[in-house]
């Protein structure tokens, strides 16, 4: 016999004894999570009034709002706070302003996400009243917490005063708790959240090969994981080419001097002189993360890019996700970002802010690689002194963005065609 099974008494038990039975509840609707669920530690703070999670998967919560919520319901708002370690929405929000309404953002499309849940037709998840949809602020389901901040933000809404799971005032994001009070937990360290989350992945991906991938919240396999995976394409001599062709520099022989390589002829003359190196091409990758990319679309452009990195014999690359804008701003990384990547994104498509944030990088990018099914809108004009490649993920689009820059169909597909760019809107001139 389960926790959950203990009969009438169990509405009178302990919060203690509620939260075993809410644990048990998850564990079994959701197994894909036990790892996150188990490594919980969760914490009594008195008047908090709702859940709390940090990024060291130290959990509080507030007796009395456990005591007075049944089982069930609890374990709705442990897999919301899961949702939220998971989408690693703390991480997520520090590029927020306003960290409340951040908190009602990131809550919108798990709160979504646990609604939509079904088993043979019926919810998974008792959700407490609190919860909040996108539908109660005049929005879309579908979208990402960054784009429900900016529409909230706009629409100038703010989080429910009282604190509540799935309002907005959970404190898993904004942080609305008294920090004193998990002040002196030490939580699970950088590695050994790494480690946990390697695991959720892994039986993520297990279960969604399996019957129970319907009662899945449909955003958790937006993660991209692409460890196992490699490119079934050789770039090297493709991209290369390119790179010659558009950055006009010699990738081998060196084209500039320097004292790191001494000329041969210093140990002759008896002077030390500088000799030629190679100088690298500056790149640039752009993942398009809009809701017209699939998962499937999502990871083969994140395999190419890794692939095109290690081809070119390149450490470092501009990298940034885009949508409707900016969800993930450009920084400088190396191969093994990519290893565990994921997506921010998921609004719609616009590639003009993507270029325009790149023109103000120092250095910007000789060439900027952009990943996308083509479906969107592009600048009118190449960006001057930026050379772009155009990298399209085959789906339902497969078109060319612009009438300019190289295009690139990733496919071993000899009839896939690409589309005509769609025609130039006057009114973004």
């Amino acid at each position: 016999m389960t926790v959950l099974q203990m009969g009438a008494g169990r509405d009178k038990a302990s919060p203690e004894d509620k939260l075993a039975m809410a644990r048990d509840y998850v564990s079994k609707n959701a197994p894909y999570f036990s790892k996150i669920l188990y490594a919980l530690q969760f914490i009594a703070v008195p008047g908090l009034g709702t859940f709390n999670v940090t990024s060291g998967l130290v959990c509080g919560y507030d007796p009395v709002y456990v005591a007075k919520n049944t089982p069930e319901m609890i374990a709705g708002d442990i897999a919301h706070e899961i949702l939220h370690v998971y989408h690693r929405h703390i991480d997520r929000m520090k590029e927020c302003l306003d960290h409340d309404l951040a908190n009602l953002a990131m809550d919108l499309p798990i709160n979504v996400d646990l609604r939509d849940a079904m088993d043979r037709g019926k919810p998974v998840w008792h959700l407490h009243p609190t919860f909040v949809f996108p539908a109660d602020f005049g929005l879309p389901d579908g979208l990402t917490g960054e784009a429900y901040y900016k529409l909230l933000e706009e629409k100038r809404k703010t989080a429910s005063p009282e604190p509540g799971v799935g309002s907005g005032r959970c404190g898993s994001v904004a942080g609305t708790a008294d920090p004193e009070a998990l002040a002196g937990v030490e939580g699970r360290s950088e590695v050994e959240l790494a480690a946990i989350m390697m695991q959720v992945a892994k039986a993520v991906k297990d279960h969604a090969a399996g019957p129970g991938r319907g009662s899945m919240p449909a955003s958790i396999l937006d993660a991209v994981d692409i460890g196992e995976r490699r490119s079934k394409r050789d770039w090297r001599r493709h991209l290369g080419s390119i790179v010659r062709d558009c950055t006009g520099r010699i990738q081998a022989g060196g084209d500039d001097f320097s004292l790191r390589r001494p000329s041969k002829r210093s140990y002759v003359r008896g002077m030390l002189r500088p000799g030629l190196i190679e100088n690298q091409p500056g790149v640039g990758f752009v993942l398009d993360t809009s809701g017209s990319m699939g998962q499937e679309q999502l990871i083969a452009s994140v395999v190419e890019a890794v692939a095109i990195l290690e081809a070119l014999g390149i450490d470092e690359v501009w990298f940034a996700e885009a949508d409707a804008g900016i969800s993930m701003k450009f920084q400088m990384v190396g191969t093994s970002f990519f290893r565990k990547l994921r997506i921010a994104g998921r609004g719609g498509t616009d590639f003009r802010p993507a270029f325009a944030a790149a023109k103000k990088l120092n250095p910007p990018p000789d060439l900027l690689i952009y990943f996308t099914d083509g479906d969107g809108l592009a600048p009118a004009a190449p960006p001057r002194g930026m050379e772009t490649v155009w990298c399209i993920v085959p789906s339902y689009c497969n078109r060319r963005p612009a009438a300019w820059g190289h295009t690139v169909l990733i496919t071993d597909d000899p009839r896939a065609k690409l589309r005509a760019p769609m025609e130039y809107d006057e009114e973004y001139a």
